[in-house]
């Protein structure tokens, strides 16, 4: 009983130390790409309604980022990217008119001692409030219950209404018939207004994590998975988030033909 209690107080001490020691890095600059004029000239037009997001907050998440797109100091762990990335979404996503949220998964004192928390509730899109909501994701911690995300993100989005895109970040360290089964039964509560893409944020020795990732997209039918790296510029980051926002416009008009007048017979 002695080993348990001292096993179980030294993972709490662990849960607790870790959040709290994670480094912060800072990036360079990112200069995202404007988008406002696709959707002035009617080139693209808006098919998302409701962005959604759903971070890995788990512990493997404070593991050390060796890919490459990111560079930063002191070196970025893989939870500080998936945070950057959510950032240059946010700078890159165009003037549209949203529902979104954040919510996140792990355990410990990072997720408030539970496995999925709320760091932003459903709320219409601004660039600060989203931000404010990125902010939140304070520290990562714990093991990967994704499927508790997962749910909660079904219930989180019980009010909307319109196409719903739903983005997970994560290295992809879980698997288990739990999180397919709150895969697909989110596809059945949301149907053909549900599409799910993820970003992996993981390193090389870990690269079966983007398996994991696709088939999320696979059970809802839209979507894609792809790599932090593959959308680390402005330019890929900028048809990321196109292929998750828009969509091609209607094509013009014809022009009308000119008729030339008939000459009355002599």
């Amino acid at each position: 009983m002695l080993k348990i209690f001292i096993s179980a107080a030294s993972i709490a001490v662990l849960l607790i130390s870790g959040c709290a020691s994670q480094p912060k890095s800072t990036f360079e600059t990112f200069h995202a790409q404007d988008l406002n004029g696709l959707l002035s000239s009617g080139q693209f037009v808006q098919k998302t309604d409701n962005f959604f997001v759903i971070n890995d907050s788990s512990s493997s998440m404070r593991e050390e980022y060796s890919g490459i797109g990111y560079p930063a100091r002191p070196a970025p762990t893989k939870f500080s990217v998936e945070k950057e990335i959510l950032k240059r979404i946010n700078q890159t996503i165009p003037d549209l008119k949203l529902t979104s949220s954040i919510r996140s998964f792990g355990t410990g004192n990072c997720l408030s001692w539970g496995f999925t928390k709320l760091n932003l509730a459903p709320t219409s899109y601004s660039k600060s409030t989203f931000s404010r909501g990125i902010d939140g994701l304070a520290c990562a911690g714990g093991f990967s219950p994704i499927a508790y995300g997962i749910d909660g993100t079904g219930k989180d989005l019980s009010a909307t209404a319109g196409n719903i895109a739903v983005l997970i970040l994560s290295d992809g360290h879980f698997l288990g018939t739990g999180d397919v089964t709150a895969m697909q039964s989110l596809k059945q509560q949301y149907g053909n207004r549900l599409c799910v893409y993820s970003v992996w944020v993981g390193n090389e020795d870990e690269i079966y994590g983007q398996t994991v990732l696709n088939q999320f997209s696979n059970i809802a039918g839209c979507g894609y998975g792809t790599m932090a790296d593959k959308i680390s510029s402005p330019d890929s980051m900028a048809n990321f988030v196109k292929t998750i926002f828009l969509k091609a416009g209607p094509p013009p008009a014809p022009k009308p033909v000119a008729v030339m007048p008939v000459a009355a017979p002599p």
